[in-house]
């Protein structure tokens, strides 16, 4: 028989964990939109957790379990609608205020009514009707007789059971649409876990986001009263759960980036700094829109006319550099390094790409290797996409995800996923 304390200390696991989860986000400097919806969706699991550990408890009294039993009426379907919410801003980059209230109606709603009829049952008939109910496993007759108590089993138990239903049907539902849109496959995630490939956050999320509603699911659909008198029942059901939020907290540090790897998912490898590269990715087009306004040489005025000989020069060997040489491929690839190859200086090069093509170099550079990349994905379906960057001439699998968005608008998985339909 295991002791009480240490069949405590099991249940609450998730709820430790969720904490720490908390406490991680609120560390995060980058708060996006997606990290404060996911804090929101760690207070209310940890408020549900602390229920449920009252709840499975066998050594709880009856007044916590009560207590427990109440809150965790309003607050499950509540963390659902925030599950709902986190998904839908995690895959669609955006906010659908409508959508978002739409899931709170309904535990709002049943919040309410179960509170109004726990005000007029009273809290000792409460208290007396669950010990009945716990002692027989099933609602007293000569109490379920009563319209009160009729009323709050219609509310407590059936459209709360009903209400979860439903929303698990739908979060399911939803991310299999989504994890299907997005280009998800078993051979990408394989490569994952055995450290041959890179995988989009939200494949990952959605994963254990899945397998924790089971969890949850299992725990709702088989009752109390089978995790009370199967103790270890509990203890594999609770560790479980603290694996799969765990594994939540580790991969909202990773949901700013396009692909990630094993090794950047548990800490063991440093990710890029987006700070840094962004920093310098705008130090550059600054520098270089500079130069375009300004003149290669003192005392020339500040814009100058480039003759059409240098603009035919340089068309004809940018044309064959890029498109027959494809130089673009090479990773770290600067502009003095293609001026010098066309036989001009930076400058000339800089303005030509801007008049022609209304961009800087480094965001003409990115095209190109985004173009090469979508024929390149198209004849190469099983390759990663880390060998897929390489090829590309991007110094990583995160700098080419965050340039193919940028781009071309959707992640690279969706795009093939998109082309395979």
């Amino acid at each position: 028989m295991i002791h009480f304390s240490g069949l405590f200390l099991c249940i609450s696991l998730p709820l430790i964990v969720t904490l720490i989860g908390f406490v991680t986000l609120s560390l995060n400097p980058r708060k996006n939109a997606t990290v404060r919806i996911l804090m929101a969706l760690a207070v209310a699991c940890s408020l549900y957790y602390l229920c449920e550990t009252q709840s499975n408890y066998k050594y709880a009294s009856v007044q916590a379990l009560v207590w427990a039993q109440q809150a965790v009426i309003f607050i499950a379907p509540m963390t659902l609608a925030f599950i709902n919410c986190f998904l839908y801003r995690l895959y669609y980059e955006q906010a659908q205020p409508w959508y978002h209230y739409l899931w709170f109606v309904i535990p709002i709603v049943l919040c309410t009514s179960t509170l109004l009829l726990q005000y007029l049952i009273g809290a000792d008939e409460l208290i007396r009707y669950q010990s009945l109910t716990d002692e027989l496993r099933h609602p007293p007759y000569e109490l379920h007789a009563q319209p009160l108590f009729r009323a709050y089993h219609l509310f407590s138990y059936v459209l709360y059971k009903l209400t979860l239903a439903i929303y698990a049907i739908w979060e399911f539902t939803f991310l299999f649409m989504a994890l299907r849109r997005s280009g998800f496959s078993l051979h990408a995630y394989r490569n994952f876990l055995f450290h041959r490939g890179t995988l989009p956050p939200i494949h990952i999320l959605s994963i254990c986001i899945g397998a924790l509603l089971i969890t949850v699911g299992i725990k709702v659909g088989v009752g109390r009263y089978f995790l009370l008198d199967h103790d270890w029942a509990c203890i594999v059901i609770s560790l479980l759960e603290a694996f799969l939020v765990w594994h939540i907290v580790l991969t909202s540090s990773c949901t700013e980036y396009s692909e990630c790897t094993f090794k950047q998912f548990v800490g063991l490898e440093p990710k890029e700094d987006l700070t840094q590269i962004e920093a310098s990715e705008r130090a550059e087009k600054e520098e270089e829109a500079a130069e375009i306004a300004a003149t290669s040489r003192v005392g020339e005025p500040t814009y100058i006319e480039l003759p059409e000989t240098t603009k035919h020069q340089i068309a004809t060997n940018l044309h064959m550099l890029m498109d027959e040489k494809q130089i673009f491929l090479q990773s770290g690839l600067k502009v003095e390094d293609v001026a010098r190859q066309i036989g001009t200086n930076r400058y000339y090069l800089s303005r030509y790409i801007n008049d022609t093509y209304h961009i800087n170099f480094n965001d003409y550079l990115n095209q190109q290797r985004i173009e090469f990349a979508k024929s390149y994905m198209l004849e190469h379906t099983d390759v990663m996409l880390d060998e897929i960057a390489v090829a590309c001439g991007f110094i990583s699998a995160q700098a080419f995800g965050r340039k193919f968005k940028e781009i071309v608008g959707v992640p690279p998985r969706t795009w093939m996923s998109k082309k395979n339909y």
